[in-house]
């Protein structure tokens, strides 16, 4: 296929492509931001006079480099875009020199190699051409939204500002048109933004963009430990005693069975001592099994200030969701601290429900074993005494 039908062929599927799976959250890096860096490769190329192939390879690469960012792929998209682009050309039956050209060309969209052809050089300067452009404020915004949206969380001004730092400081346009024409606006921006940090007022901006839990004090993280962890070891303590009462009960019942019950016939006044002793076993192995029955997690709760509506880590709720679901809600818990304490307070009291109801069950069973064992010894007595 010659590379002028490639062009056409590769922007029709690209478009139909971001149709079906972008989202309204990839604000930046969307079906016009490729529009646009392609555009921007003609004039930088008519600009610079670059050869006609050349232009081409850097334009079919374009269209790829940020396929990434539709899968969420933040680290290294281009990899993800690159692996793409080989089976859409390989389909159209590109040779494989070309192939090679347009692959290695997107591998270098963000991380330029030593040796940089002139296309590499070309899509490098036309991806990071809003650096330079007079509406880059704009632009940084919307770039701001979508890594909150791809990192699952909030990016407060002064990170960002950080962040914009680091980048404008560490690029450099390679190109004379980009080199001439953009490289003194980016460097007005840097300006810009050391004058911004510079100012105390964005510590103010900052804190107040905080959620009101942001900065929950180690004596409060302390003290929800110390609950959780009592809350366990209360529910371990009771599993124990539970276990000793089922044990001792079992043995019990067996003793019973094994040698009085089956020669009852010759014990016949030990009948009414066997009967309650037995009554009195199974009644402590019931409560005992009660109190250590698994509790099923509660019903969904959450219903406020769009925080998730299930008991997130409790495994009979989170199953029943799909694993984006599940991810989904997590992060959308975790991105807003006064849910989570929230989330451990609700939690902490719903364990408190649960050690009172077995706790209610262990001293039931604890009371039918100690008043059951002596009464039955009592009427063990007295048939012995007066009815052998």
């Amino acid at each position: 296929m010659e590379l002028e039908a490639l062009r056409q062929a590769t922007a029709a599927h690209i478009q139909q492509l971001y149709q079906q799976q972008q989202t309204a959250d990839l604000c930046y890096h969307h079906h016009g931001y490729l529009t646009q860096t392609v555009e921007r490769i003609r004039l930088i190329a008519a600009a610079n006079h670059t050869p006609y192939e050349t232009m081409l390879i850097a334009e079919l690469a374009a269209w790829f480099h940020a396929l990434g960012f539709l899968q969420r792929q933040t680290e290294h998209p281009e990899s993800f875009g690159a692996m793409l682009a080989k089976e859409w050309l390989h389909q159209q039956q590109v040779p494989e020199a070309t192939t090679q050209q347009i692959t290695q060309c997107i591998l270098a969209a963000y991380d330029l190699p030593a040796q940089p052809t002139e296309a590499q050089l070309l899509l490098h300067d036309a991806i990071h051409f809003d650096y330079g452009s007079a509406d880059w404020d704009i632009k940084s915004k919307l770039l701001q939204q979508e890594m909150e949206w791809l990192q699952h969380r909030s990016i407060s001004s002064r990170e960002w500002k950080m962040l914009q730092l680091g980048m404008l400081e560490k690029h450099q346009y390679h190109t004379p048109f980009a080199q001439q024409t953009l490289e003194p606006v980016k460097r007005f921006h840097l300006e810009q933004l050391h004058k911004s940090l510079g100012k105390k007022n964005l510590k103010k901006e900052e804190e107040q963009q905080q959620q009101p839990y942001a900065n929950v004090s180690r004596g409060v993280e302390t003290m929800f430990r110390l609950l959780i962890r009592t809350n366990f070891d209360l529910t371990g303590r009771a599993d124990t005693k539970a276990n000793i009462l089922i044990s001792i009960n079992t043995i019990i019942v067996s003793v019973l069975f094994t040698t009085v019950a089956a020669r009852i016939d010759e014990f016949p006044y030990l009948r009414i001592p066997v009967i309650v002793m037995t009554v009195c076993n199974l009644s402590t192995i019931v409560l005992a099994l009660l109190a250590t029955i698994p509790r099923r997690g509660r019903k969904p709760y959450w219903d406020m200030h769009n925080e998730p509506k299930t008991d997130l880590l409790y495994f009979g709720n989170y199953t029943r969701m799909t694993r984006e679901e599940y991810h989904a809600e997590m992060f959308k818990m975790i991105a807003n601290p006064e849910a989570v304490y929230t989330y451990m307070m609700d939690m902490n009291h719903d364990m408190g429900h649960a050690l009172k109801k077995t706790y209610r069950y262990l001293n039931a069973a604890y009371y039918v074993f100690l008043f059951g064992f002596v009464v039955s010894v009592i009427l063990f007595g007295v048939a012995l005494l007066y009815f052998k």
